[in-house]
C-alpha cells in the first residue's frame, strides 16, 4: 500500500504534515491540501520546482533541521509521493547531497532575478507543473519569484505560496 502525502511528510519531519520534526516546530498541515489537488498526477511524469528546502548553511539558519528533518524533507516527500516526477529545488544553501536520478538543487535566494536566471538556464526549456514556494516568506522576495516563474508554469500547473509572513 502507498503512503499518502501525510504519511510521507510525518516521516521525514517536514511541517507540511500533521506531526513537524519535533515537539518543538509545530505542523502546518498543508499536505491535505496539496493532496486534494496533486493525487491525480501520482504516477505522472510531472516536473515541480521548490523554492526553499529547510537546509543548514551558512547562508540561512534553518531551525527546521532537527528532530527527525534531516534537511530536505519535503523534497524526499515529493520524490517518494510522485515516482515518474522530475524535482527541482532552490535554497541559499548548498544541498548537492539531495540530488539524485529526479531531484536537482540548485544555489539561488529567491529574491535576485541574476540567481533565478542561473536556474533557468540549467533546467533548460522546462515548465513545471508544480510550483512551491517555501522560501525566505518575505512578501518581496515571494512577489520577485512568482513574477518570475509563474511564467514558467504550464497552463493549468499549479503554484503555491506557503507562509505569508517575514521571518525578519
Amino acid at each position: 500500500m502507498t503512503k499518502s502525502l501525510t504519511e510521507l511528510a510525518n516521516i521525514y519531519g517536514t511541517d507540511k504534515g500533521t506531526i513537524g520534526p519535533s515537539g518543538k516546530w509545530g505542523a502546518h498541515n498543508y499536505t491535505d491540501v496539496y493532496e486534494a489537488y496533486m493525487e491525480r498526477h501520482k504516477q505522472a511524469a510531472i516536473s515541480i520546482l521548490e523554492i526553499g528546502l529547510g537546509v543548514t548553511g551558512d547562508r540561512w539558519d534553518a531551525r527546521i533541521v532537527h528532530g527527525h528533518n534531516t534537511g530536505g524533507a519535503s523534497l524526499k516527500m515529493w520524490y517518494d509521493y510522485f515516482p515518474n516526477a522530475k524535482i527541482f529545488g532552490i535554497d541559499v544553501n548548498d544541498c548537492p547531497y539531495l540530488d539524485n536520478d529526479r531531484i536537482r538543487t540548485f544555489v539561488a535566494d529567491q529574491g535576485n532575478v541574476d540567481d533565478l536566471d542561473v536556474v533557468t538556464e540549467a533546467t533548460g526549456a522546462i515548465d513545471f507543473d508544480v510550483i512551491v514556494d517555501d522560501g525566505s516568506h518575505r512578501p518581496d522576495h515571494q512577489q520577485v519569484s512568482f513574477s518570475y516563474f509563474f511564467k514558467k508554469l504550464k497552463s493549468g500547473g499549479l503554484y503555491f505560496i506557503e507562509d505569508l509572513l517575514s521571518n525578519g
